[in-house]
């Protein structure tokens, strides 16, 4: 009965890690054909939001934007609204189907930072949450999938503990001598 129970325990855990470890290819967002991302977003009929990420080493917002016709964008500081003081702005020129990449500092307040984008049409503003915790970028799925790894590792490895244990005799009983 205990080697049944070993063997089912082992199978369950080589299932489990081999979930675990699957590949990771279809939860992966891959644009083949040049679209758009999932996490683009509509500024305006001609503007589209591609990112906006915040590079903690340099305090700089990284804003990638791709415009359909040739306009002016101004990017300000939206955390200086918060911290006070003068406003840092910056403009440029997007000639049309052009993706644009653009950087700037920006002020950090309470673990966030953000800027807003003035076209033409529209004035958006974009939060950024700034990676202040756990992770040194932002979490991804290459992060999730290690840390579900370092887990069915640790699982595997306490598994092999315990039916070692179990196999060589496990706890002996103690007798009370008094």
């Amino acid at each position: 009965m205990t080697r049944r129970r070993l063997l089912l325990v082992a199978g369950l855990a080589v299932l489990a890690l081999g979930l675990v470890a699957s590949s990771p290819a279809a939860a992966q967002n891959q644009s083949a054909n040049g679209s758009l991302p999932e996490t683009a977003e509509q500024i305006d009929r001609d503007t589209t939001l591609i990112s906006a990420e915040y590079d903690e080493e340099s305090g700089e917002a990284v804003v990638t934007l791709e415009s359909n016709t040739l306009q002016d964008i101004t990017l300000s500081d939206a955390g200086a609204f918060v911290a006070g003081g003068e406003v840092r702005q910056r403009t440029v020129t997007v000639r049309p189907d052009e993706r644009v990449t653009i950087r700037m500092p920006v002020t950090k307040t309470d673990g966030y930072t953000g800027v807003s984008i003035a076209t033409r049409q529209t004035l958006y503003a974009v939060p950024i949450e700034t990676s202040a915790d756990m992770f040194s970028g932002s979490a991804t799925w290459e992060t999730a999938q290690a840390a579900a790894v370092g887990g069915g590792v640790g699982v595997l490895a306490l598994t092999g503990v315990i039916a070692w244990r179990m196999r060589s005799g496990g706890r002996s009983k103690r007798r009370r001598i008094a």
